[in-house]
């Protein structure tokens, strides 16, 4: 029996590359949409961890908790959704980092000090989520 060309060819790939023809397309932009979901999930670790007290003196310790497990538990929906393409799992937490953002957006305009930095980026990571949730919005898993 004569196999196709193909599969031969497919067979003879190493192992990391046949990893990343399984990942859905647009591949780049999905690898790079797991990194800011793996930024996401530090950020809500240095959260928990965080012996800054002004993040918890505007929030409070229990408030804290909170903001720091949505972080790291919608992060890690959108880490474990967007490589296959489960859509529905990845809204899910691109919208809880949606919250957990303006949240943290709120924290800092109650503040009140610093140079603004914190505020644009968080707005610009607020955008960059929402656009997210755009793409994928249509659709239960990537076609």
């Amino acid at each position: 029996m004569i196999r196709p060309l193909a599969v031969t060819a497919e067979r003879r790939r190493d192992p990391l590359t046949r990893l990343f023809m399984l990942i859905k397309e647009p591949r780049v932009a999905r690898i790079l949409q797991l990194a800011i979901y793996v930024g996401h999930i530090v950020a809500g670790m240095l959260v928990l961890e965080a012996v800054d007290s002004t993040l918890q003196d505007v929030l409070g310790q229990t408030l804290r908790l909170v903001f720091g497990w949505l972080l790291i538990v919608c992060a890690l929906f959108g880490t474990i959704a967007v490589l296959p393409g489960v859509w529905w799992l990845e809204r899910a937490g691109v919208f809880g980092l949606i919250m957990a953002l303006a949240i943290y957006l709120v924290v800092l305009m109650s503040l009140g000090t610093g140079s603004g930095v914190g505020a644009v980026v968080t707005v610009i990571l607020i955008l960059q989520m929402v656009k997210r949730w755009t793409e994928i919005r249509r659709f239960q898993i990537a076609p």
